[in-house]
């Protein structure tokens, strides 16, 4: 970390076992999911489309697996669980990692977004940048469009009022050990990984 202000927490995936890593002694500021913020998110992620998102990671597993069965089929789908992590448990995560103006969060495996969009919504103020990585290009792709889709929400909020503020984000298409992908995480001062797929090895 830049500041030398590294805060990460993480969920470990079967069982759900959340844990964190805090180093730092500000006091806590508490980050509340508001129904305005609520509202945006599931304007650019509908829950209806959940599956779709998840066919979209067991898909882009299955293109980029190399074992098949004797008859050609294409095993490795399952090597992508796709999951969404629970908005309000992040916003008191978020809380508890104590982030201060200027810091930069970090998802690690981000997906198809849904959390930077959460993050860069519950500390607009706090973040400078809110930035995903992701290996899947599906999935990356995914997560520019959604943030796309939040440009339209002030013109068809019912309430008539601005859309919620928002911290800038951004998106790598990257391995996280190596290239773009370990650059920007290098960046963080608070990283988070809803860790579904690491392989369960030596270098876990």
């Amino acid at each position: 970390s830049p500041s030398g202000r590294l805060k990460m927490f993480a969920s470990i995936y079967g069982p759900l076992l959340p844990f964190l890593l805090l180093l730092s002694t500000t006091s806590v500021t508490s980050f509340n999911l508001t129904p305005k913020i609520k509202k945006a998110i599931d304007a650019c992620y509908p829950p209806t489309s959940y599956n779709t998102r998840r066919s979209i990671a067991y898909d882009a597993a299955i293109a980029s697996t190399t074992t098949f069965t004797p008859e050609g089929i294409p095993l490795g789908g399952d090597a992508m669980v796709y999951g969404e992590f629970d908005l309000p448990f992040f916003a008191r995560l978020l809380s508890k990692a104590r982030p201060e103006r200027g810091d930069t969060f970090v998802d690690i495996g981000s997906g198809a977004g849904r959390i930077v969009l959460a993050a860069a919504l519950l500390a607009p103020h706090e973040l400078a940048n809110c930035h995903g990585i992701e290996l899947s290009a599906p999935l990356h792709d995914a997560a520019v469009a959604a943030r796309y889709v939040f440009e339209d929400i002030g013109e068809e909020d019912d309430d008539g009022g601005p859309p919620p503020p928002i911290a800038p984000c951004q998106y790598t298409l990257s391995n996280c050990m190596e290239g773009e992908g370990l650059e920007a995480l290098a960046t963080a001062n608070v990283a988070f990984s809803y860790a579904v797929t690491w392989a369960n090895d030596e270098t876990h």
